[in-house]
């Protein structure tokens, strides 16, 4: 009876450990609240990044079809699910130049509508805290200042989802 005491208080003592534990990671989440996380990918030879609140999804990028007649910055529709989806070619819409050979493909699709953005490589997921980032000056002559939202550390420009769906592919034609 004194052994099947002593493991309930051991087992006792464990929860309360654990209960400690939780309540202060959830604490320290709560501090964290000013970061946000981004995926940084390749575009040409220049690393960019997207919040992660703005894709709903990654795919690798393989078969799609082409749409006769369609700009150029339109790599065609993908079947997502049996959902049709358009995808674009995130550099080229960007002004930025591609080696012919940009090895693994990726589409980023965003949350807003469903448009999937095909860009080089992934990189990593980079956290966002308000204080690292440096805001861009969007007076800047540079093709990405027009979609750049501010610079991450090490060169990343976090790109904003809002300025890549202001160009005039994704308008409604007649505007």
């Amino acid at each position: 009876r004194d052994s099947m005491w002593r493991t309930h208080l051991k087992k006792k003592e464990v929860f309360r450990r654990r209960a400690l534990a939780l309540s202060n990671r959830q604490a320290s989440e709560s501090k964290n609240e000013d970061i946000r996380l981004a995926l940084a990918f390749e575009a040409g030879e220049e690393r960019f990044a997207l919040l992660l609140a703005d894709l709903s999804e990654v795919l690798p990028f393989a078969k799609n079809t082409p749409v006769p007649k369609s700009d150029p910055l339109l790599c065609g529709i993908v079947n997502v699910r049996g959902e049709l989806r358009c995808v674009v070619d995130l550099p080229a819409l960007m002004g930025i130049d591609s080696p012919p050979d940009r090895g693994k493909e990726y589409v980023l699709f965003l949350k807003s509508n469903g448009i999937g953005l095909k860009v080089g490589g992934l990189d990593r997921i980079l956290e966002c805290k308000d204080g690292d980032a440096m805001r861009f000056d969007s007076e800047s002559p540079s093709v990405s200042a027009r979609f750049a939202s501010a610079v991450l550390p090490d060169n990343v420009v976090l790109l904003s989802a809002e300025k890549i769906l202001s160009h005039p592919l994704f308008s409604p034609k007649g505007d």
